[in-house]
């Protein structure tokens, strides 16, 4: 298996860190472009608080993956980014901003807050950026905390946008709350307090005992959505909250919770994993029916996520991390086939069954996607 995980981390180093540190950057109004296309130039479009989040997380990963390229002025060209044009003294965090006309959209989105937090908390285990992101984390906890806490358990929707309540930014928050636990502060016990409110969500409203899954949409008390047209189980996401939940399992001691993740991921790799194009598949119904059987590159990492985690987690026997193994070799020769074959450094996002991959700008918010499971083959788990 290593030297599948030494060829993907080479791509990462000698191709990926390169090309976006290059071409990735708006070297005129800094940030980050969003997206680039097939020729390797970037489209300029709206900057999403969340992909700014997203690069600076990835390029704070570069030196323990590494890269030596300079990831500190990239960092702070980001982190600057952020505080001028994407939080409000008061820790508000805002969806986007057009950079031609200066206007900022304010709509409340907790992905947003999920993935700005997660960036700090990686930029807070370096001494440089410790004070700041411990400061800019706990204002912007504090204007969620204050203004969108939902009644019952964890955070409302924006009612200006929709009327439904979401697990995918929930799971998100999760990935950022462990991540903190790790950071020496005085905040320790309030984000393990966060997290254990989330997988407390999953137990009580997000998971199916049924379904052995948990689904995307949900009504403003955390009911099972009735909408036919919401009725949705997504196969990365059953990997992505898998791999979560082991990780949180582990650090509490919790078989309950460890032995939901498992059922998570198999419910996945039954039902979600195409056998014959070897690629995690878009969508599921609550029949485990398939509805969409497209495959998108950041699926694929979080497979190889969930199953590198159990191949070296000895809570499993032998013959169950041999499979898993064998589970993550499969998973890295599938992300290969996403690799560009014109530009090095870039991808294709998504492949359609039965045709091949489609043509279309590569997503600078898949980067994290590639990172976060080259931090996971390196270290097993994102949160050492």
């Amino acid at each position: 298996m290593q030297k599948y995980i030494n060829e993907y981390l080479r791509w990462i180093n000698n191709e990926v860190f390169p090309f976006w540190a290059e071409k990735g950057l708006d070297q005129i109004n800094n940030g980050f472009f969003e997206l680039i296309n097939e020729n390797g130039s970037p489209i300029n479009s709206f900057r999403r608080s969340r992909l700014v989040a997203r690069q600076i997380y990835s390029f704070s990963k570069s030196k323990e993956l590494g890269w030596e390229g300079d990831s500190k002025e990239i960092i702070y060209m980001g982190l600057n980014f952020l505080e001028k044009n994407l939080i409000s003294q008061n820790g508000q965090i805002f969806m986007n901003i057009n950079i031609e006309k200066s206007n900022s959209n304010k709509d409340h989105d907790l992905y947003d807050y999920a993935f700005v937090f997660l960036c700090l908390s990686e930029l807070a285990k370096n001494e440089t950026f410790f004070e700041k992101a411990v400061s800019l984390s706990n204002k912007s906890l504090n204007w969620i905390t204050n203004n969108w806490r939902h009644h019952h358990i964890g955070f409302k929707e924006d009612p200006k946008v929709s009327d439904n309540l979401r697990a995918n930014p929930h799971m998100h928050l999760l990935e950022a709350s462990l991540s903190w636990e790790k950071v020496e502060s005085n905040n320790k016990d309030r984000w393990e307090s966060v997290s254990d409110e989330v997988v407390d969500l999953l137990l009580s409203k997000l998971y199916s005992d049924k379904r052995f899954a948990v689904s995307e949409y949900f009504d403003l008390e955390w009911n099972h959505t009735k909408d036919k047209s919401h009725q949705v189980i997504e196969p990365g996401h059953q990997y992505e909250w898998g791999w979560l939940l082991l990780n949180w399992a582990k650090k509490r001691n919790n078989i309950k919770v460890k032995k939901i993740a498992i059922k998570l991921i198999h419910t996945a790799e039954t039902y979600g994993f195409d056998k014959d194009s070897l690629k995690v598949i878009n969508a599921l119904n609550f029949d485990h029916k398939v509805i969409d059987n497209d495959s998108k590159l950041w699926q694929q990492t979080e497979r190889l996520k969930a199953w590198n985690l159990i191949s070296k987690d000895l809570y499993f026997n032998k013959l169950e991390r041999e499979e898993a193994e064998k589970k993550v070799i499969q998973s890295l020769i599938t992300i290969k086939e996403f690799h560009s074959r014109s530009i090095r450094g870039i991808w294709r996002e998504n492949y359609i069954a039965n045709k091949g991959f489609a043509l279309g700008p590569t997503k600078a918010s898949s980067l994290y996607h590639l990172i976060a499971a080259a931090s996971t083959l390196k270290n097993t788990t994102l949160f050492k």
